[in-house]
């Protein structure tokens, strides 16, 4: 059949009867009349009361959530590819001390002011903290006694941006920020299993190379230490069951300001040979001996005395006058082992404090424990041999006095 006779034909077929005919505007209500109950009735009714047909209105809504769906997907998968292959990233855990520097930094940025979504922290201050002049505002006139009862909520809080994904601009260029959850499994106390959520964040700018982001993070870094170059960061021991795989091993416990060697009651020669010595030892050409004659690189000072004459404040003042963290382990804790104690110095920095406190008393509480534990085997022991001979010789006196009830009485 050629072309020319299909056309003849089309052109001399009868017209479709009117009850077969299915207009564009009457197929959302054939297909709504499928998946929603009742629309018929709607429908009819709308048209009978308003002369509107309102299947009009539903093809409209129909094409507008079409396209935006699709332009939804579309943008979608277009930005997923974009990110794959025009963005760069870097992720900070939350157990690096990058993690605080850099919410400390977008803490005080535009962003923690104009982001929706914020996370709001009480603005107490600790007792470390560095003096704010606010507190000048309860000092009314001389003699009269303060009252801090209104202070914390002169306090500001402080704001942060919350989980999700924040967007800014930071020199003329576009970063994202991506702060979120992840469970992680740990160790236990009792040697067990357990599932922490731990945080992390993302940065995220347009372009293949992570220059940006390192400049950001180090630019983050120089205004956190700038802040604290007059502080000494005191760092403890994590709990047991965070002491996992040499990770959280240390947690920061405060920061507090540098303490002046000046204010360590100490004979001045001595004072300054101590100084001096540490100096030496510090330096870098020290540090490539030590490594050259495979020494380990490690400097001890024994400090004895009763209590409160200056031991730790001595550790104190030499940590704020070289610039270095002090990392507290008390040796008398009970949950400390020694892989414990071989993990925490595997994960020190390569200069810093370590004051072990209470060294004299090291081992003392473990051997009392077990001293009082053979003790208590020993007296329950005694105790149940004790019982067992009372027993014996009850069970021995009441035979006699049986026997002497049973015997007869001669004449």
């Amino acid at each position: 059949m050629s072309l020319r006779n299909a056309f003849q034909a089309l052109g001399t077929a009868d017209p479709p009867k009117d009850n077969a005919t299915i207009s564009v505007a009457q197929l959302p209500a054939n297909i709504l009349d499928a998946f929603v109950p009742g629309y018929p009735v709607i429908s009819k009714f709308i048209r009978d009361s308003f002369g509107f047909d309102i299947s009009i209105v539903v093809s409209l809504c129909l094409l507008v959530f079409g396209l935006f769906t699709s332009a939804k997907l579309i943008w979608h998968y277009a930005y997923e590819y974009f990110q794959e292959y025009c963005m760069s990233y870097v992720c900070i855990e939350s157990d690096d001390d990058i993690f605080a520097h850099v919410m400390d930094w977008l803490a005080e940025q535009k962003i923690s002011k104009s982001s929706r979504t914020l996370m709001a922290t009480t603005g107490r201050e600790s007792a470390w903290d560095s003096f704010s002049g606010g507190e000048m505002d309860f000092v009314s006139e001389p003699g009269q006694l303060l009252n801090f009862s209104n202070w914390d909520a002169k306090v500001p809080p402080t704001f942060q941006p919350y989980f999700g994904t924040h967007r800014f601009f930071h020199k003329g260029r576009y970063f994202e920020f991506l702060r979120q959850q992840k469970s992680v499994m740990g160790s236990s106390w009792g040697g067990g299993s357990v599932i922490r959520e731990d945080e992390y964040i993302k940065l995220t700018c347009i372009g293949r190379s992570t220059q940006p982001i390192k400049d950001l993070i180090k630019e983050a870094r120089d205004h956190y230490l700038d802040k604290e170059k007059t502080s000494t960061v005191v760092r403890r021991p994590a709990p047991k069951e965070m002491r996992g795989r040499g990770r959280n091993v240390w947690n920061r416990v405060a920061s507090r300001p540098s303490r002046p060697i000046d204010t360590v009651v100490l004979e001045h020669e001595q004072k300054a040979r101590l100084l001096a010595d540490i100096n030496e030892y510090l330096h870098p050409k020290t540090a490539i001996w030590y490594a050259n004659r495979g020494i380990p690189y490690r400097r001890g000072y024994l400090l004895a005395g009763p209590p409160g004459t200056g031991k730790s404040s001595l550790a104190w003042a030499i940590a704020g006058v070289f610039g270095l963290d002090i990392y507290c382990i008390s040796l008398v804790e009970p949950t400390l082992t020694e892989e414990d104690l071989g993990t925490m110095f595997t994960s020190l920095p390569r200069r810093c404090v370590v004051l072990l406190e209470d060294i004299d008393a090291a081992g003392l509480v473990k051997r009392g424990e077990q001293t009082t534990t053979e003790e208590t085997k020993d007296t329950s022991e005694a105790a149940k041999l004790g019982a067992e001979i009372s027993k014996a010789i009850k069970a021995s006196q009441e035979k006699g006095t049986k026997a002497k009830e049973n015997q007869g009485v001669s004449l």
